[in-house]
């Protein structure tokens, strides 16, 4: 208490003219970014809360630039530090609750958890922001934090909800993130990759796709041509990822995309310089990775790269260890096959 008093009196006992004016825009700012984190906070603790529900888990967060994933081992692992200073969490899909889930109703599930997560976001927001507003009776320089506060948590809450909504009404149109996500559903039903038919984005419909629409398709639709062997092609997806990585912003949601440019360089298209600068870019994610496609490239990267058979036959093993926890559907029977093409690889190489 004796410290809440004293902060209150060096407040009241403000400085005077312009450098009353800073002090009061720096309580302004931090006001801000408070309610910032506050509300980043509340909706964690509501995925937290409400993933389990929806056969979802969270499978990275984000805590003041510090980023955490979840392996398929379901253990937390330190990533990266990011210069961010923002709270946020990734749901993705719970493998293991699926089982006996229609597949059409995945997609609803997580669209379900999006506008509850929202709409209880907005309600708690708003009630702490209208109390903050309401029962804080100080005037001058006191009133300026809680009152700020407020007002900013309601904002942020009204602006995520408007996002979450506009992004579900996205995901019904006709639109890239929309064929994606039928592409995915199909994949999860059992139809193998190589039958999906999947197009580039030049001969695709859709204009002017946003950043993220091409950071989740790029990937899937190289997976689909090397599960079809349409190799020929791969040259001309991997330009479109390349110039994608070029324009976007670097964060974790690329790591897809650099893990198929690394299995790229080192199988499909060998390129020493290249495969490695792509590995020292992601190496503290993809080493601490034990999923089945990541023990595969790093084979590849071993086999082709490095020239150490031996080593990348222990990925083989590793691989084919963790192969049926890996994904589901389709996906995993393509898991297999391309880990046998890599055993073959391996068995035929002569270093």
């Amino acid at each position: 208490m004796f410290f809440v008093k004293q902060c209150a009196i060096m407040l009241e006992d403000k400085p005077k003219g312009g450098s009353h004016m800073i002090f009061n825009m720096m309580i302004i700012l931090l006001a801000v970014w408070a309610a910032l984190i506050a509300e980043q906070t509340l909706y964690l603790i509501l995925e937290i809360i409400l993933a389990p529900f929806y056969c979802c888990k969270l499978g990275s967060v984000e805590l003041l630039g510090f980023v955490f994933t979840r392996g398929s081992d379901d253990k937390w692992h330190y990533e990266q530090h990011r210069q961010s200073f923002m709270i946020l969490g990734q749901p993705v899909l719970d493998i293991k609750k699926l089982d006996g889930v229609p597949y059409d109703s995945i997609e609803k599930k997580g669209n379900q958890m999006m506008v509850l997560c929202g709409i209880i976001n907005l309600i708690l927001s708003s009630a702490v922001g209208i109390a903050c507003i309401k029962l804080w009776s100080a005037e001058g320089i006191m009133s300026s934090f809680p009152r700020t506060f407020g007002g900013s948590m309601i904002f942020y809450a009204l602006f995520k909800t408007g996002i979450t909504f506009y992004s579900l009404y996205k995901s019904t149109k006709d639109s890239l993130s929309r064929y994606r996500t039928i592409a995915i559903n199909k994949i999860r039903s059992g139809i193998p990759v190589e039958l999906l038919d999947l197009k580039p984005l030049s001969q695709l419909p859709y204009k002017d796709p946003i950043p993220a629409e091409k950071m989740l398709y790029l990937p899937l639709y190289f997976t689909y041509l090397d599960a079809s062997r349409q190799f020929d092609k791969l040259p001309a997806a991997v330009d479109d990822i390349n110039l994608m990585l070029i324009n976007a912003n670097d964060n974790r949601y690329l790591i897809p995309s650099r893990y198929d440019l690394l299995y790229y360089y080192s199988c499909h298209d060998i390129n020493p310089e290249k495969a490695k600068a792509i590995y020292n870019q992601i190496k503290p994610v993809i080493e601490k990775d034990k999923d089945a496609n990541a023990y595969r490239i790093l084979g590849y990267y071993a086999l082709n790269i490095l020239k150490d058979k031996e080593k990348a036959g222990s990925y083989v093993s590793l691989a084919r260890g963790t192969v049926e926890s890996f994904s589901m559907g389709s996906e995993r029977d393509l898991e297999k096959e391309l880990i046998d093409r890599l055993q073959a690889a391996v068995a035929g190489a002569s270093i």
